[in-house]
C-alpha cells in the first residue's frame, strides 16, 4: 500500500523470526514517520551527534551495513526514548535497544537504496 507497508514487507523477515521484534519494527518505523520532527534526517542526525557518523554512512551507502549495538542505539536515542519504547512494548529497555540495533540498519538502508538520503523538502512540497 504505502511506503511504510513496503518497508514492513521488506524488513518483516527480521521481525517475523523474533516475536520481540514485531512491535520494535513498528516503533522503528514510528521514529521515521515523524516529518514534523525531521523524520529520517533527524534520526540520522541523532546518530551523527552521538559520534556514530561511521554507522550512518555505512547504512546509507550502497555497501554492506555495519552492525549496530544496543549501546549505539542508547547513545543516539537516549535513555528516555528507549525506556518509552520498552514500556509501550512491555519489554526491558536493553531488549528494546538490542532489537532496534537489529532493525534500524536494514530500515535505513531500505530507505536509502541509491546511497543518498531523500530530500525531505521535496516530500513536503
Amino acid at each position: 500500500m504505502g511506503l511504510f507497508d513496503s518497508i514492513r514487507n521488506a524488513i518483516g523477515g527480521t521481525a517475523a523470526g523474533n516475536p520481540d521484534h514485531s512491535g520494535l519494527l513498528d516503533e522503528a518505523i514510528g521514529l521515521l514517520g515523524q516529518p514534523q520532527s525531521g523524520g529520517l534526517t533527524s534520526l540520522l542526525n541523532k546518530f551523527k551527534n552521538a559520534g556514530l557518523q561511521h554507522l550512518v554512512d555505512g547504512w546509507v551507502s550502497t555497501g554492506p551495513n555495519p552492525p549496530a549495538t544496543a549501546d549505539h542505539i542508547q547513545a543516539a536515542l537516549g535513555s528516555a526514548q528507549i525506556q518509552q519504547i520498552a514500556a509501550r512494548l512491555g519489554i526491558p529497555p536493553q531488549q528494546a535497544a538490542s532489537g532496534l540495533a537489529a532493525i534500524l540498519p536494514r530500515l535505513i538502508d531500505h530507505l536509502t537504496p541509491n546511497g543518498t538520503v531523500p530530500d525531505s523538502s521535496a516530500a513536503s512540497s
